[in-house]
């Protein structure tokens, strides 16, 4: 990962403004003397459910080798003072990270709920914590209207820069 995160750097307009890390988050938070403005995290999503028998797997996707707790104060370490930790979670994880974020002093100031269709639930949140106690904006973002690959307007104006068919 840490390969192909450099590769796409380097063809990127910014190589030189972006630093590819590979570390252990929890240990890269303990020894860091340098403070971010954004850290942006798609950690592992499940917290108490069925396990694969493959280890890579169980690591990609369970919290057991990152809970929340070791995110969200090592991203409170690592935050500037108007620093902003954006996530990405399933609703039921999601919540339980914002209950527990105020216990390390985050509160939320942004959450997009992202659903495919609008009669679907939602099926991720992407939520935005800081160390300042703001009032929280909160959006839906529809991916598709009421058919598959029938995308909305709003979804189209997000993404239209990675796509060619729209």
């Amino acid at each position: 990962a840490c390969r192909q995160a450099q590769q796409n750097i380097s063809n990127s307009s910014w190589p030189g403004r972006i630093r590819v890390i590979c570390d252990d988050f929890r240990n890269f938070a303990d020894h860091c003397t340098c403070r971010y403005d954004l850290i942006i995290a798609n950690p592992p999503y499940f917290i108490d459910s069925l396990k694969s028998p493959t280890a890579k797997r169980n690591t990609a996707r369970h919290s057991d080798s990152l809970p929340h707790s070791a995110l969200l104060a090592g991203s409170v370490k690592l935050l500037t003072r108007d620093g902003i930790l954006a996530i990405v979670l399933p609703p039921t994880e999601a919540q339980l990270l914002i209950d527990k974020a105020r216990s390390y002093g985050m509160f939320v100031r942004r959450i997009l709920n992202v659903c495919s269709l609008p009669s679907k639930p939602v099926r991720r949140m992407l939520i935005e914590l800081s160390k300042a106690a703001v009032e929280t904006t909160e959006h839906t973002l529809c991916i598709e209207k009421e058919t598959r690959e029938d995308y909305t307007e709003e979804y189209k104006n997000l993404t239209k820069e990675f796509y060619l068919k729209f």
